[in-house]
């Protein structure tokens, strides 16, 4: 090992301003100027899948199987493409998509779709759905935001939020209107949106 060679490392040039005031106050400046951008983080998505498309984009691992679920580059631009579709079917432009339960894969493909669709994307801790009795976080959460479109992984497991929420039956509450998106477990009462429907839609020239 003490004999290896090791590669040459490249490290970004540093160029750093200080400013030290009388105060105590230091103000620290970047003089090295940024390198072109691209527009938005779907492009990297996409360039990714023209690159790549059959590598691994997201994995996870089913909860009975244990065994490893993936999605590749090429796969995952599709999908997010068809429900950045959906989303814009709905015809709610600029109005919130909130997610209301943790990380997965058709999480990680709704969030590049609702950045697609121009829809602001607001993840909500699980905890204030599946923890809380009265709601009253997660209510204040969806007043203040009034999103259009409600997801939820299971929507068994977070029954008692969506009928806090107004989203089941008859009930009354703030997000009454908005449209539920779930993966598994529906619910008879619950007017929602299959995730595989979503899957299913058309793509069409408003997505690019």
């Amino acid at each position: 090992m003490s004999e290896a060679e090791f590669l040459p490392t490249r490290f970004m040039r540093r160029d750093i301003e200080q400013e030290h005031r009388a105060d105590g106050t230091i103000l620290l400046r970047n003089n090295v100027p940024l390198q072109p951008l691209h527009a938005h983080i779907p492009f990297m998505l996409h360039r990714q899948a023209d690159l790549k498309p059959t590598r691994t984009w997201l994995a996870q691992r089913d909860k009975l199987t244990r065994q490893w679920r993936r999605l590749s580059y090429a796969d995952g631009a599709q999908s997010v493409n068809a429900v950045t579709q959906a989303l814009l079917d709905l015809g709610q432009p600029g109005r919130v998509v909130l997610v209301l339960s943790g990380n997965s894969i058709e999480h990680g493909v709704l969030q590049l779709a609702a950045m697609q669709a121009g829809m602001p994307y607001s993840p909500i801790t699980p905890a204030y759905s599946l923890l809380s009795r009265d709601h009253a976080k997660l209510k204040s959460m969806v007043e203040l935001l009034d999103p259009a479109v409600v997801f939820v992984q299971n929507a068994r497991e977070y029954e008692g939020a969506l009928r806090a929420l107004g989203l089941c039956g008859a009930g009354v509450g703030p997000a009454r209107g908005a449209r539920v998106i779930h993966v598994d477990g529906a619910l008879p009462d619950t007017d929602s949106l299959r995730w595989q429907d979503l899957l299913g839609t058309p793509v069409g020239p408003a997505v690019a």
